[in-house]
């Protein structure tokens, strides 16, 4: 498989969220990358100041491409939604291969598992196993 690009906002010792951008090679990539992200200051400063951060985890490029954006809610909790584009289609829709899938709210352990897909799978088996 490709590797994962890992797109994310943090606070750098202000109140600012700074981009981030990452490749992670393995799943247990990612897994480090959630679980060493600093959510208990995150999760105050976005009480405090109304604004947080979240994560996307992309494979493939802009055109082909299967990705999962992975939303704090609180500590235990997640919204987990995740985006494929198989094909962008003449126009952008005629003949348009893509689909979305809203987990809703989960739990972060259930999100790091469903994201697993994103290391053992290609793009094309993705649609087939979400288009069901």
């Amino acid at each position: 498989m490709g590797r994962v690009r890992a797109v994310y906002e943090q606070r750098d010792g202000g109140i600012e969220l700074v981009l981030h951008e990452k490749a992670l090679n393995l799943h247990k990539d990612l897994c480090d990358l959630i679980d060493n992200y600093p959510w208990q200051s995150e999760m105050e400063l976005f009480e405090e100041h109304g604004v947080g951060g979240g994560f996307q985890f992309t494979l493939g490029d802009e055109d082909v491409y299967a990705r999962y954006d992975f939303t704090p809610i609180d500590m235990d909790s997640v919204e987990l939604d995740f985006y494929l584009v198989l094909k962008s289609g003449f126009l952008g829709f005629i003949g348009r291969k893509s689909l979305i899938k809203q987990y809703g709210i989960i739990s972060v352990s259930e999100a790091k598992e469903k994201m697993k897909d994103l290391f053992d799978r290609p793009i094309e088996s993705l649609y087939e196993k979400h288009k069901k």
